[in-house]
């Protein structure tokens, strides 16, 4: 008979046990490149994939000395690192098992009155050359020296097809994502989500959600839910009060960005999302387009038709900016507002700096006769400085008045005398308007008149001779 000693019975043990343990491939190896999501002043999450399950292990600083780790066995990695400082630059690796990724850089979130760039294209899904042009698009934004990038929908053709996501969303831009943060408006090809949830990690459900970077609010919308976007409905509930909230009035821009545009000059067989439109009958309630009115949204940032146009209606400016790749739409109709349209493959580059804002549209992707680094469309916008709370262009007495003649007061967020947009009259409103005391800035023109000279004569000829 034989004997089994305690030797053998601990042995026997831990073959047990190790077979419990998921196997996990000496030779695994980084399939998705690390990319960046999610960046605050704070804070930044770095993601990647890998063949097989692995550990997760961020390492960074200036050596590489700090680190953040994760014993679980994954193939999607989704790391946060926290505690960061402010305006402030990272090197950074990752690590699983046995693969280790090239060394790159992120920064995080500026403060608040730091000037920085953002782009913005869309549309890039396709494969094949479509992808080759997105990658093109993206090596010459991450060139520009963006602080982030946003993608206004339709990563994939189809959102269920797990490969589509490397293929046609993250090898092609792996240039620009390794290092800066990107943000994705969900298009309709991104659909179903399971995959978009795994892959990309963005504030709250990921799909509709605001951030704010340096003096500027982001909100990113869903679209393609878009009944309920509606008035009444839960994410035009969630929109209105975002809008009205003291996250947002504290600041001085705000973008939205949704796939579908209200309305479209490209693309012969639709011309935009009429629900989102105002239809003139006050009985309606506040459709999107009075929504952003009446909010006083900057700019509205759309995709889904796949070509560039740019319109001011009602003070809101809206940039369709769906040439990132795929396959051009050609014009088909005209609408009094809209007054650049261009197909071509592009993206739009804004530069923010206090009250001021300059925008270009530039093209890329090889386009027939028109040159890659081709600017195609270009205007500015200059706000009243923050602690103008007259509009007179100039900060002083009157200003310190207005708060003054308030101060200790409950208010709607974002009042006159509220610069600092938290709903009371106190000593941060009066620190804004000090730290902009003595200043001056142009006067702001007519949108009309502003618009009028934006455009020059040229950008309307060109359209009349379509």
């Amino acid at each position: 008979m034989t004997m089994i000693t305690k030797t053998s019975i601990t042995a026997l043990m831990s073959v047990a046990l190790l077979a419990m343990v998921p196997a996990v491939s000496e030779g695994q190896s980084i399939i998705i490149d690390p990319y960046l999501q999610n960046v605050d002043q704070s804070k930044m999450t770095i993601m990647w994939e890998t063949d097989v399950a692995a550990t997760s292990r961020v390492e960074y600083g200036p050596s590489y000395e700090y680190f953040v780790e994760s014993s679980d066995l994954v193939t999607i990695h989704e790391m946060e690192i926290t505690g960061l400082d402010t305006q402030a630059n990272y090197n950074y690796r990752v690590i699983s098992g046995s693969a280790t990724s090239n060394n790159y850089t992120f920064t995080t979130a500026p403060y608040r009155n730091t000037p920085f760039r953002f782009t913005v294209c869309g549309d890039s899904r396709g494969g094949g050359s479509c992808s080759m042009r997105y990658g093109q698009v993206c090596d010459a934004m991450a060139a520009q020296n963006t602080a982030i990038s946003i993608n206004v929908g339709d990563l994939v053709n189809s959102g269920s097809v797990k490969s589509q996501w490397k293929e046609q969303y993250f090898d092609p831009m792996k240039n620009l994502s390794a290092n800066v943060p990107t943000y994705v408006a969900i298009g309709n090809h991104d659909y179903p989500t399971e995959n978009y949830h795994n892959y990309i990690c963005q504030p709250g459900n990921e799909r509709y959600f605001a951030t704010t970077y340096g003096n500027t609010r982001f909100i990113y919308l869903d679209s393609n839910q878009y009944s309920s976007l509606n008035p009444g409905q839960y994410q035009h509930d969630w929109l209105v009060s975002e809008l009205a909230s003291t996250e947002r009035h504290a600041c001085d821009w705000t973008f939205v960005s949704l796939h579908h545009p209200l309305y479209c000059e490209g693309w012969a067989s639709w011309d935009g999302m009429h629900s989102f439109r105002d239809d003139g009958d006050p009985g309606n309630g506040d459709e999107l387009q009075v929504v952003f009115e009446n909010y006083g949204v900057d700019m509205v940032f759309n995709g889904h038709t796949h070509d560039y146009e740019r319109g001011l209606l009602n003070g809101v400016y809206y940039v369709i900016t769906g040439g990132g790749g795929c396959g051009l739409d050609v014009w088909a109709r005209d609408f009094e507002h809209i007054t650049v349209y261009e197909s071509l493959w592009h993206y739009s580059m804004i530069d923010i700096d206090d009250n001021e804002l300059s925008f270009i549209a530039i093209t890329e992707g090889g386009n027939s006769g028109v040159p890659d680094g081709t600017v195609i469309d270009s205007f500015s916008i200059i706000k009243p400085l923050r602690g103008d709370l007259n509009e007179s262009g100039f900060v002083g007495q009157d200003d310190l008045d207005i708060v003054l003649g308030e101060w200790g007061q409950d208010v709607t967020p974002g009042a006159q005398a509220d610069p600092s947009g938290d709903g009371f009259i106190g000593q941060d409103d009066l620190d804004i308007v000090l730290g902009y005391w003595g200043q001056s800035t142009q006067p702001v023109p007519e949108p009309a008149t502003m618009f009028l000279l934006c455009l020059g004569a040229t950008a309307m000829l060109q359209k009349k001779n379509r």
